[in-house]
């Protein structure tokens, strides 16, 4: 479902006399444990007799996800598999039980793959940057749930993936990681969505300087447009977020710092800067220099940005 191909194996059990049986799935040749759908009934009711309102449900062949709220601030989720319940996490902004709100997330799927699915998508909200992040969990052979790991480059700290799309148009879901530099923000936060692949050796999720050119080509012609368009009306605050935007996404494609260094200093070569946009400026390249290894040192600082006090 999400950039992984999961195949439910059949099988031929051969009748004594020698002839083909119909084809069954293990499942039901094989399957041992709780019945899915029962045990999945009795923990709904469990919990909606507790006050809780079921929020989003899948039925796949091997598991049953079930997202729940209750009030304001209690949330929770469940997957149940043929072991019972596999997965269990309980989110409550309350004041006096602080939690992050859990939500279970359906993938823009159909029905038919929905059914044949083997990963589970999990909202976790960031109370602090105000958005939900996605951890990605899937169904082992032996049912269990295990979460998919996911490693972001050294160049967007922080990211987490917001998101889940198709972006080189061949059915299969991209992992989207967004990074926002708040740290080098102005007025507007330099923001870069970039899609995750697997990784053999990784056994998760992580950037690739190689995947996805398309995207990245087109990517890169929307900024190009962007930042003519801020070039033409000298919108200085505009050019140096895009600036900046198009130097992460080199480094993150496997650019040497002073390439990403430079993509930025022609954002902004010929415009008229201020004494405030020229110190930010500094910050930002002396941290592209570095490949954006170290937090920038006051990029934003408050007696460096106008209109503030």
């Amino acid at each position: 479902m999400i950039r992984a191909a999961h195949l439910l194996t059949f099988v031929w059990v051969a009748a004594a006399c020698g002839e083909a049986a119909p084809v069954r799935s293990p499942l039901e040749t094989l399957a041992v444990g709780v019945n899915i759908h029962d045990e999945s009934e009795e923990i709904v009711r469990g919990l909606v007799s507790a006050g809780y309102v079921v929020d989003e449900r899948i039925d796949a062949v091997r598991f049953t996800a079930i997202g729940l709220h209750r009030g304001d601030s209690a949330t929770a989720v469940r997957v149940v598999t043929a072991r019972g319940v596999a997965y269990s996490i309980d989110g409550d902004d309350d004041i006096t039980r602080r939690s992050p709100r859990v939500s279970l997330v359906r993938p823009p799927a159909n029905d038919e793959r929905m059914r044949s699915a083997t990963e589970i998508v999990i909202g976790v909200h960031d109370q602090d940057l105000d958005r939900t992040c996605l951890q990605i969990l899937t169904l082992t052979v032996e049912d269990t749930i295990v979460a998919v790991p996911v490693r972001a480059g050294a160049s967007t700290p922080g990211a987490c993936i917001e998101s889940l799309r198709d972006v080189d148009d061949d059915g299969a879901l991209e992992a989207m990681v967004v990074y926002r530099a708040i740290d080098l923000a102005r007025a507007d936060a330099p923001t870069v969505e970039l899609p995750l692949t697997r990784d053999p050796g990784f056994g998760g999720l992580s950037e690739s300087h190689y995947a996805f050119p398309t995207y990245f080509r087109r990517e890169a012609e929307r900024r190009e447009r962007e930042l003519s368009a801020a070039r033409a009306h000298l919108d200085v605050e505009r050019a140096y977020v895009i600036g900046i935007e198009m130097a992460i996404v080199a480094l993150t494609r496997g650019a040497a710092p002073t390439a990403a260094e430079q993509l930025f200093d022609d954002a902004l070569r010929g415009l008229v800067l201020s004494e405030s946009q020229a110190h930010s400026v500094a910050a930002v390249r002396a941290l592209l220099h570095r490949g954006m290894t170290q937090s920038p040192t006051n990029a934003n600082d408050d007696d460096h940005v106008e209109g503030r006090s």
